[in-house]
């Protein structure tokens, strides 16, 4: 078996933020669909808590490109944060219950994006980067 397959050599520009320890690929990263689907156990999520798989190959790395997750918050899945959802989005926060969207245990960042995209607009997309943050302003 030769151990080096799937092995890839390139700058760290094809991370999104690694001095910061964001370890996402981006879109033109050659570990994007790079992977072996039937390497020994790969886990069915990624450490966003995403599909491991999302296109038809694994990528390399420990996260999969994806830019079609929405937010927790974003409950009818419209890539718009209206105020009934923020609403009910931080006061499950507040109040320390449960989301039916994952993660389940709502984290404090999160429900500070889905505020900021909420008074900018609502309209949203997920450029694929670390959450909470890859959730950006804009259709």
């Amino acid at each position: 078996m030769d151990i080096a397959v799937n092995n890839i050599d390139v700058a760290t520009a094809v991370l999104w933020d690694p001095v910061n320890k964001d370890y996402h690929i981006q879109s033109m990263s050659p570990c994007v669909n790079a992977g072996t689907n039937g390497a020994p156990s790969l886990p069915a999520t990624d450490l966003d808590g995403g599909p491991r798989i999302v296109n038809v190959t694994v990528d390399l790395g420990c996260y999969e490109f994806s830019t079609a997750a929405t937010h927790p918050a974003d409950t009818n899945a419209d890539f718009a944060i209206t105020s009934a959802e923020y609403n009910a989005y931080a006061a499950a926060w507040k109040n320390g219950q449960n989301w039916s969207n994952a993660p389940s245990v709502i984290p404090a960042n999160y429900v500070t994006r889905a505020g900021y995209l909420m008074t900018n607009g609502g309209a949203y997309h997920n450029d694929g980067s670390a959450r909470p943050v890859n959730w950006k302003v804009g259709p």
